[in-house]
């Protein structure tokens, strides 16, 4: 019932204000596929949630405490072999306030995320190494979390992991 909220004040700096009266109600969903017969995992999950400030202040009681999405949704799927894997993420994140008071001027507009990837795997010896080539936000969306502090557009990355192990000889 008590929460500690950062509202932003100017381009750079934010206040923590006391919300000395929350009311969070929610209902999550959520799935998860395995078929490791056949390297394959999907997920998806969905959260529909009100978080309100019930504190008395005129023009702010019961309206959404700031940065609190109503609706998050996300969905995954991945395969992998025994050489190769892919893998697929969707998120969705709804409209937000960002100030007190539910204004529509502090209205921050939904977003969603798409990232995907490609590795390769194997072993030679003692040595194991994993390749991967990374794509975050696939559709370069412009979006924020908080207001006035723009997210990364898209993101390629290509990542090499690898172990030395020398019981697998």
């Amino acid at each position: 019932t008590n929460m500690i909220v950062s509202v932003p004040t100017g381009p750079v700096t934010t206040s923590a204000r006391n919300v000395a009266m929350a009311h969070a109600v929610g209902v999550e969903a959520g799935v998860t596929v395995v078929l490791p017969w056949k390297g394959i995992v999907a997920s998806a999950s969905y959260t529909r949630q009100s978080i309100t400030d019930q504190s008395d202040r005129p023009g702010i009681d019961g309206t959404a405490i700031p940065y609190s999405p109503p609706e998050l949704f996300s969905a995954a799927l991945a395969w992998q072999n025994e050489f190769f894997s892919t893998a697929a993420q969707w998120s969705y994140t709804s409209f937000r306030y960002a100030q007190p008071g539910a204004e529509f001027t502090s209205l921050l507009r939904p977003f969603s995320l798409a990232n995907v990837s490609v590795g390769a795997h194997g072993a030679i010896g003692a040595l194991q190494a994993h390749v991967r080539l990374q794509c975050d936000n696939l559709f370069d969306e412009r979006y924020a979390v908080v207001r006035g502090f723009p997210m990364p557009g898209r993101m390629i990355r290509i990542r090499l992991d690898s172990s030395w192990n020398p019981t697998n000889q």
